[in-house]
This record gives structure tokens, C-alpha cells and sequence, in this order.
């Protein structure tokens, strides 16, 4: 007989923990509403306060809104150095092509004399693929009415990696020039700088301009030769995306008093557009501009938290805090769901 009385305790404990299990997870089986208001409802709440009256703005592939460049690029252009012509920056106005403006990606083209070794008209030398590193710095202007120069509104500096220019060859029979895959004599080498102008909106025309220091040019001067005195804005013609303003051979420039703009006024190093546009015909900075487009579409639906609970057991375990029909506690709760049947 002691064994049958063991077995009905087991068989009244198994049935007690049974009817415990049934009512705790009636509705939801290991998972208490308590639980549901925590993974669910509490973020739900906090997404939609994020998002009431908002729109998600997303970028789509950029698209070319100025372009002067020639392609493919050439190994070699006419550059307009800064140590010889004394500038400290040149730039140009330009209207953008198309309504995209954010986030613009803006590339110029520069050009290299610089030797390894030795100068572009005397004894250079250069190990293949050799470089050095200089700073460069874009600016973004406002333009106003009368296309004088606005305020800067971005402004953004990187240092670059460089070439030195091939070694002499005696190409064309000369000690200057080295021999390029297209078989031309060159004095300089072409290149790119690429800059990123992320989170900024620019207006339908802007003037970009282009700064560096040398020996003796510059906001800093180096007070130093190096390759940087070699360094030149490769130019180009006119643009095939978007215009060249206020005229196709406009330029903006900075020069140093020690030189002059095209009437032969003394330089101010104040940044302007040049007097006199013939000097610049066929010869204006040449780079690329290309930006986001942005698109808004709705906030994205939430789902709304119940309003009733559709079971008693939903107001258990702090349930009945989460439903937007306000209970002062859980018997409240339990009576809704009771009148909900």
C-alpha cells in the first residue's frame, strides 16, 4: 500500500504543475504577455514616435552634373602651374546640369613635372611609379548677383598621392621629354584628386576653386623647394555636362602681388573672377562634378497596439498595461476581456 500512496502524490503533482502550465500559457505557450510587451510593443511605441511626420529620404546612383573632362584622359595636358604664375588658387564658376545636388563627388585634373631626381629641363630621373604626397584643398563658393565670389560654404582638404613624372628619354631628340604609350613627347604627367563634399547641398551654379602651397605660393608658403613647385590644374575646353559661367572662358584666380591678372593689374591673393577672359580660352580648370539624387518617400506603417485584450490571460504578468484602452489594473483588464466574448 505505501507504493500506491507514493504513486497518487506523483500523479497530483504532475496534475497540479499541468494546470499551472495550462494557465500561465493559455494563449501564448512559453511566452507570457509580459514578455510580448517587452519584445513588441515597447519598441513598436518607440519606432512610432520616431517616425510620425517624418520622411526617409535614400540616395539613387550618382549622376553627372558637370563634366570638362576629356575621356579617356590624356597622359599629359597643358597645366597651369602655381609656383611660375604665382597663384594661390584658380577655380570656376558653373551651372549644374539636372536637379541632383547632394552629396557631390567633385575630381580634378592636375599635372606633375616633378622629378625624382634632378628638374623637367635638367637631368630628371625618376624610378617607375614613384610618388610623394601634398595637401590639397577645395572650396565651394556662393555665387552673387553680379557673379563676384559669395561666401564659402564647404571647404574640404586631403593629402594626396602623386607622380613624379617619367624620366627623360630623349624623346624628339631633346633631354626634357619623356616617351608616352600614345608615342608623344611629354614634359608633365596627368592625374586625378578626387573629393567628397558628403552631406552637403549645392547650389544650381557654384564656384569651385582649387588651393595648394608651394616654395612661394599659397596661403602657407613652404619657404622650401619640393615636387609641390611642379604641380599645375590641368585644363581643358568647354564642358560637355552643365556651363562654364558667367562666359565659356571665365576664370576664377588668386594671385600673389607678384603677379597679374589678364588687364595687368598686381595680384590681391583675393580670390575673383579675372578681369579679362581671353587669357583663359581653351584653358579652363577641367574636372567633374557628380551627385546624389534624393528621393522622400512615407514613414512606414506601424502597426498599432491593441486596443482590448481578447483573453483574460492577456492581462496577466503586467499585461494589461500595454493596451491603448488605459486600465487602472489588471481586474479591469480581466473584466474587458470578459465583456469582449
Amino acid at each position: 500500500m505505501p507504493a500506491a500512496k507514493t504513486k497518487n502524490k506523483k500523479i497530483s503533482k504532475i496534475a497540479k504543475t499541468t494546470k499551472k502550465s495550462r494557465s500561465t500559457h493559455a494563449s501564448h505557450p512559453g511566452l507570457s504577455w509580459k514578455k510580448v510587451a517587452a519584445i513588441v510593443f515597447v519598441p513598436l511605441f518607440a519606432i512610432v514616435g520616431l517616425a510620425v511626420g517624418l520622411k526617409v529620404s535614400y540616395a539613387t546612383t550618382q549622376q553627372v552634373t558637370y563634366n570638362s573632362m576629356v575621356s579617356p584622359m590624356a597622359e599629359d595636358v597643358y597645366g597651369i602651374n602655381f609656383e611660375d604664375r604665382h597663384i594661390s588658387e584658380l577655380g570656376s564658376q558653373v551651372g549644374l546640369a539636372g536637379t541632383d545636388r547632394m552629396n557631390s563627388n567633385v575630381t580634378f585634373l592636375m599635372t606633375s613635372a616633378a622629378c625624382q631626381n634632378g628638374t623637367w629641363n635638367s637631368g630628371c630621373s625618376t624610378a617607375a611609379g614613384s610618388t610623394f604626397t601634398h595637401p590639397v584643398t577645395l572650396n565651394a563658393y556662393n555665387v552673387n548677383p553680379d557673379n563676384t565670389v559669395g561666401d564659402r560654404f564647404a571647404t574640404v582638404t586631403k593629402t594626396f598621392t602623386m607622380p613624379y613624372r617619367p624620366s627623360s628619354d630623349g624623346c624628339g631628340g631633346g633631354n626634357t621629354t619623356w616617351t608616352g604609350t600614345d608615342t608623344q613627347c611629354h614634359t608633365s604627367k596627368a592625374f586625378t584628386i578626387d573629393f567628397s563634399l558628403a552631406g552637403i547641398t549645392l547650389p544650381n551654379n557654384v564656384i569651385f576653386g582649387i588651393a595648394f602651397n608651394t616654395e612661394h605660393e599659397g596661403l602657407l608658403p613652404k619657404g622650401t623647394p619640393g615636387p609641390y613647385n611642379y604641380l599645375g590644374v590641368g585644363t581643358s575646353g568647354a564642358p560637355s555636362v552643365g556651363v562654364s559661367l558667367p562666359g565659356a572662358s571665365d576664370a576664377y584666380v588668386a594671385y600673389s602681388p607678384a603677379g597679374t591678372y589678364c588687364d595687368g593689374t598686381p595680384g590681391t591673393d583675393t580670390f575673383h573672377l579675372d578681369p579679362f577672359s581671353f587669357c583663359w580660352a581653351g584653358v579652363l580648370p577641367s574636372f567633374k562634378v557628380s551627385s546624389d539624387s534624393v528621393t522622400t518617400t512615407p514613414p512606414p506603417v506601424i502597426p498599432p497596439a491593441p486596443t482590448t485584450p481578447k483573453i483574460a490571460d492577456e492581462c496577466k504578468d503586467d499585461g494589461w498595461k500595454i493596451f491603448t484602452s488605459k486600465y487602472k489594473n489588471q481586474g479591469q483588464c480581466v473584466s474587458a476581456a470578459s465583456t469582449s466574448k
